[in-house]
């Protein structure tokens, strides 16, 4: 009974301890969800209102590229002016305006000696003409057709200022990814609250702050000299001017409908001091305006959600010292629910964000990790709030720097804080603990060591099971060698009409020789009955014979040019004919020439849909063509199209192309121009970059014509066992695709040495039966699904000499009967699995490097007889994981190391795993479930 009691009485402190970390949970999510429901409610505000715009941007050492592409964003918005206030020494800025002066009548250049953002505010809106004035940064891009939105609200008279969305431009480096979350966290949840309940937001962030000329014209001289504890404020000018306009009874507005983008700091060292600097102007502002009356008589919410910012790096840091301390002492259950809490939290407060990019939940432990540095950021600041600096706007020689001793003691109070909420913590916790028995004596140790020393310790290896001889795995590898690309040939059925010259020309074979019986593989004599539905077959080595500009015709008769307005299609006919954008632009009627125009050097533009048919040659080649445009924007997009006709582009550039914007279509969501090859023959590319191209298609996955991906060659599902296309593809670019290359039913066909990265979805993706492939030295990296990945029955491919990296999915990918392929000396990092094999057979994977990726090889639903040797799979989460059915596969003489399991098995049976790691070489050996049997692991 007494021990019944002591246990009673221990469980009733150990719940008195946890009880403040839970009361703090509930007091932090219910202001979270109180925010949350208001800010269901929030509504853009509207109103039609006309006048003039002039935009101030202070600009001081800003990336030339980055520059150029601001000032352009801004001028497809046509403001009245803009006016760059620059400083002297800048002088790469300065000759940027210049020159875009002469394009734009309302740029005004000052050129400025005076050090800091707000003095050059302070010029450019004295100088400004317009009732609105948007301050916006030099890096900052604008969206297109905005300006309206920006100005409509101050249709209310009573509307002094507003700020829109703002988001990364190209969330590339993890400082930006993080930066993203921050933004969307602010934009899509703090502001939606805020604009609801309040007529003061927070902070017109000086990305792009829109007032009106009356509520700040009088306080710019206010803005110059204002100090914080007698010192001049260098930062902070955005909310400064918030301030200062709220103080004076304007009301300012949030639109969330308008986003404008930043390009972010890269490196996360920078993005650290900038939070820094960040945190010091809001604990300056909000500090001053606490005590002012105004924002207690006329925004109460905001002044107390001002408060509940100063309170929270606080509770976030005691709940790090309870998991700390919970580690310590072995409350192991508390500590794996604080941490677990931390992620469902977080998952459910960045969701917005993870709609948008949801590979990034992979990022949620460096977030949790990095809110608690930016808590441990905030007291820092609070130590150090009267310091002064500025990271991309103000020269370091004209900074005051802490001495030793100013930064010791800062380090020293922050380290002091942070400690002291973890030793209040250790102390609430001794003093609710100081009664607890402590289990010292004899009697109370001996069951464990007995415990201990009985404890036996479970091995995934199994020593007693036989193991297959070396030959017999010798014999496996080479049946399976064989069988792979063990028939070398694309096949086609003869159509009307068609000779074995017209097939000669059609595949760019260097003879009619080449032109097979289907079942002797004997060449077919000029004689035999060549008759409509005769198989014929052609070696996968003669299909591999790119066009070549020299050698092709250049007396070949002229194409046939027509043009259907009713569907805005430029046809191109006439069988053994050559085209040239120059020929097709010759043979367009007058009226019509502008659909396909030469606007510079070099230099087309294509405006209708461009048909080349049945056996005519596209030529687009760098000795006429460099950057061929393909019109695409929110009304309209076209396409090119070959149907049983052969393309070659080399040396060239192709985008798609919006005229108004005068940029690529970044907006893949309502149509984007694309490329397809269609039902035979062959589409060539060589040293060229194909962009922002393809979108996901109409009515149907596919589009109407299929192949609406971006670059495609796809013949018709109904068509694979009577049609060949075909095609060698060099030395490109493929990115910012919705697929970077797609190919279906395709035979025979080469990609080397290309790239593939930012796509919508794949890098590279052979589809539905396609056979017989080399895909060699390309590159595959950060798109957004896989980088490489053949699909649906892709049989007999060569996957060779690859690097995959950094794509939000997996490396390489094998997928749903995608059977008899070589997975070869490849290197695959930074993916969710560096090589997935799903529902598929008999491929052989060997001589890999596979690292640093979630998962190194993962084979699943029913993928059987797969052979992998020889690979180097480390520093992955689980080096190889065989689960749900996938049967028989060997895995011989890999090396499975460093990662932080080795292997896993789950309903995987008569698996065969030899010599790919010893005990201890991985974090843990790994698991088999009770599910996987018959399996040898050696």
């Amino acid at each position: 009974m007494d021990t019944f009691f002591s246990s009673l009485n221990y469980y009733i402190q150990f719940l008195i301890f946890y009880i403040p970390l839970g009361l703090i949970g509930i007091w932090r999510w219910s202001v979270w969800v109180f925010r949350k429901v208001i800010s269901l409610f929030y509504h853009p505000p509207k109103g039609k209102y006309q006048t003039a715009i002039s935009l101030v941007v202070p600009v001081y050492n800003e990336d030339p590229k980055t520059f150029r592409l601001a000032l352009d964003s801004w001028k497809i918005n046509k403001p009245e002016e803009i006016i760059a206030v620059i400083d002297y020494k800048d002088k790469s800025s300065i000759n940027i305006f210049k020159k875009f002066s002469k394009d734009f009548s309302g740029a005004k250049l000052i050129i400025t000696n005076k050090p800091g953002k707000r003095p050059a505010l302070v010029d450019g809106a004295k100088a400004s003409s317009g009732e609105i004035i948007a301050f916006v940064d030099s890096d900052t891009i604008w969206s297109s057709k905005i300006k309206n939105k920006i100005i409509g609200p101050f249709a209310d008279p009573q509307v002094g200022g507003l700020v829109t969305r703002q988001d990364v431009l190209n969330p590339d480096t993890l400082a930006r990814k993080l930066f993203k979350i921050l933004l969307d966290d602010r934009y899509l949840f703090e502001y939606p609250f805020l604009a609801t309940v309040s007529d003061a937001m927070l902070c017109l962030s000086g990305r792009t702050a829109v007032y009106r000329r009356t509520a700040i014209i009088d306080e710019m001289n206010k803005l110059e000299g204002e100090t914080f504890w007698g010192e001049k404020m260098i930062s902070g000018d955005d909310k400064s001017l918030t301030n200062f306009i709220h103080a004076r009874g304007w009301k300012s507005r949030y639109l969330k409908n308008v986003t404008v983008y930043t390009t972010g700091i890269p490196d996360m060292m920078s993005y650290l001091k900038q939070k820094v600097r960040w945190s010091r102007n809001g604990l300056r502002s909000d500090s001053k305006i606490l005590l002012s009356n105004w924002i207690w008589k006329k925004n109460k919410m905001l002044a107390l959600h001002m408060l509940d910012k100063f309170v929270s790096p606080i509770t976030l840091l005691i709940g790090f010292s309870y998991f700390i301390i919970s580690l310590y002492l072995g409350h192991w259950q508390f500590a794996l629910l604080i941490a677990s809490w931390w992620i469902v939290s977080r998952i459910i407060k960045i969701f917005p964000h993870l709609k948008e990019r949801p590979a990034d939940i992979l990022l949620l432990p460096i977030y949790i990790i990095a809110t608690l540095v930016i808590a441990v950021i905030k007291i820092y600041a609070l130590i150090t709030i009267n310091k002064q600096d500025w990271i991309t706007r103000w020269d370091k020689s004209r900074l005051k720097k802490f001495s030793l001793f100013e930064s010791f003691f800062t380090y020293t109070a922050t380290f002091s804080i942070v400690f002291g909420i973890f030793f209040s913590v250790s102390l609430y916790h001794n003093a609710i603990f100081e009664t607890t028995p402590q289990k010292t004596s004899r009697s109370s140790e001996a069951p464990i060591q007995n415990a201990t020393s009985n404890q036996q310790t479970f091995s995934i290896f199994t020593p007693e099971k036989t193991r297959p001889s070396e030959n017999e795995l010798e014999n496996i590898s080479l049946q399976l060698s064989k069988e792979n690309q063990s028939d070398a040939y694309g096949y086609y059925i003869i159509k009307t009409g068609e000779t074995l010259p017209i097939l000669q020309q059609r595949f760019n074979l260097s003879s009619t020789e080449k032109i097979l019986d289907a079942n002797t593989k004997l060449p077919i004599a000029t004689f035999d009955n060549f008759n409509e539905g005769k198989k014929i077959a052609i070696s996968i080595k003669d299909l591999r014979n790119p066009l070549d500009l020299n050698l092709l015709n250049k007396v070949a008769k002229p194409p046939r040019v027509d043009y259907d307005s009713s569907t805005n299609t430029i046809f191109v006919k006439e069988g053994g004919s050559i085209s040239t954008l120059s020929k097709i632009n010759q043979s367009l009627a007058p009226a019509n020439k502008n659909l396909l125009e030469q606007t510079a050097p070099g230099e087309w533009i294509l405006r209708a849909n461009l048909y080349i048919g049945k056996d005519v040659t596209l030529i687009l080649d760098k000795g006429e063509v460099d950057y061929l445009k393909l019109k695409s924007d929110d009304d309209e997009f076209i396409w090119l199209r070959s149907e049983t006709g052969n393309m070659l582009f080399s040396g060239i550039k192709i985008t798609s192309w919006d005229e108004k914007n005068k940029t690529p279509d970044f907006n893949h969501n309502n149509g984007r121009a694309y490329i397809t090859a269609k039902n035979s023959g062959r589409f060539d590319i060589a040293n060229s970059e194909l962009a922002y191209l393809g979108y996901v298609g109409a009515p149907k996955r596919g589009g109407p014509f299929g192949g609406s991906y971006g670059v495609s060659w796809k013949i018709k599902n109904q068509g694979l066992q009577d049609r060949l296309l075909t095609g060698v593809v060099q030395n490109s670019d493929f990115h910012n695709n919705f697929f970077g290359a797609y190919t279906f039913g395709t035979t025979g066909m080469v990609f080397q040495k290309n790239k593939f990265y930012d796509n919508i979805e794949y890098g590279l993706d052979p589809h539905d039966d396609s056979n017989n492939m080399l895909i060699e030295n390309n590159l595959a990296f950060q798109n957004g699904k896989h980088g490489i990945i053949t699909s649906k029955r892709c049989f007999d491919n060569i996957i060779i000499n690859n690097t995959s990296y950094n794509n939000r999915l997996h490396g390489i990918m094998l997928d749903r009967n995608s059977n008899n392929n070589l997975v070869q000396k490849n290197t695959v990092y930074g993916n969710v699995d560096g090589i997935a094999i799903y529902e598929s057979n008999k491929n052989i994977i060997s001589e890999n490097k596979i690292q640093n990726n979630v998962r190194g090889i993962r084979l699943n639903a029913g993928s059987q007889e797969n052979f992998i040797q020889n690979n180097s799979i480390t520093k992955n989460s689980l080096g190889l994981y065989i689960y749900n059915q996938a049967n028989k596969n060997i895995a011989i003489n890999n090396s499975i190391v460093n990662n932080e399991t080795g292997i896993n098995l789950k309903n995987a049976n008569q698996n065969t795993l030899l010599d790919n790691f010893k005990s201890t070489e991985n974090r843990k050996d790994g698991r088999v479930n009770n599910d996987a049997y018959e399996n040898i692991i050696q």
